[in-house]
């Protein structure tokens, strides 16, 4: 679950047939948290998709890749210190994610913690095990321009995601392309 970060943000919600100004900061990040929410649920697909994406959550992945296909073991190799630099360096955010580590940091330490990380990230690659704090992300409502900033509606969500895990994301990314 996602913590959904509220600053300063308030809004009309309706109430049977008069508007209410809502201020209290927990109100509005359940009432954004909830329309985000439904916004990206199962209920928006069709069924014949639904039935699909239910059945290939469910299965279990079987490994095709051939050494012979280069490609293919490129894509595989270990995270090497080249990598790892790169992704830092396309890394400015001033925002960090749940993990409140700051880029400035990463971009800062000692060689023998860079070894560290690189170590990590293979470990997951190799076992395709992410840590389960990984997958949680800040949610912060950005205001659409030109919409009302007192309806829901007139909000995205972006998500700020661990900054470990948006290192490793950018490092199999760039493999990908």
């Amino acid at each position: 679950m996602s913590k959904l970060i509220v600053n300063k943000v308030s809004f009309n919600k309706k109430k049977k047939n008069d508007n209410t100004l809502l201020t209290d900061p927990i109100e509005v990040a359940n009432i954004l948290g909830n329309h985000f929410y439904s916004n990206s649920s199962d209920n928006n697909y069709n069924e014949s998709f639904l039935n699909k994406n239910l059945t290939s959550r469910h299965r279990s992945l079987q490994s095709n890749i051939s050494p012979l296909n280069q490609d293919q073991h490129y894509l595989n190799i270990p995270i090497s210190l080249k990598e790892l630099s790169w992704a830092l360096s396309k890394c400015s955010s001033l925002s960090p994610g749940p993990d409140e580590i700051p880029y400035n940091f990463l971009h800062n330490i000692s060689l023998s913690t860079i070894h560290f990380i690189i170590n990590l990230y293979n470990k997951i690659w190799n076992t395709g095990q992410i840590p389960s704090t990984w997958k949680h992300a800040f949610v912060i409502p950005i205001p659409k321009p030109g919409k009302d900033k007192f309806r829901t509606e007139g909000y995205t969500p972006i998500s700020l995601i661990n900054t470990m895990c948006e290192i490793l994301e950018k490092i199999i990314d760039s493999r990908l392309r």
